[in-house]
């Protein structure tokens, strides 16, 4: 995998960082560090009160999204 930090240290990357142009690698089945790095994606996606997140947004060239759909539900 090919991170800018670890799974341990992502923090949010704001643009015009050049980690957020490059190409992102295919996640490819099994991942057994795909549950640590979604969770990870999760809490810092609700930390800086997002809605989504995508890997390339903490450091990590993967193609990853997190999206709360959820979000602004009057019902919640």
């Amino acid at each position: 995998m090919l991170y800018y930090g670890t799974i341990f240290n992502m923090q949010l990357i704001y643009y015009p960082n050049k980690m957020l142009s490059q190409t992102c690698e295919d996640v490819v089945f099994p991942d057994p560090e795909l549950s640590s790095i979604v969770d990870k994606m999760i809490d810092i996606m609700y930390a800086g009160q997002g809605v989504g997140i995508s890997a390339p947004q903490v450091g990590l060239l993967k193609k990853i999204i997190v999206v709360d759909g959820s979000a602004g539900d009057e019902n919640d």
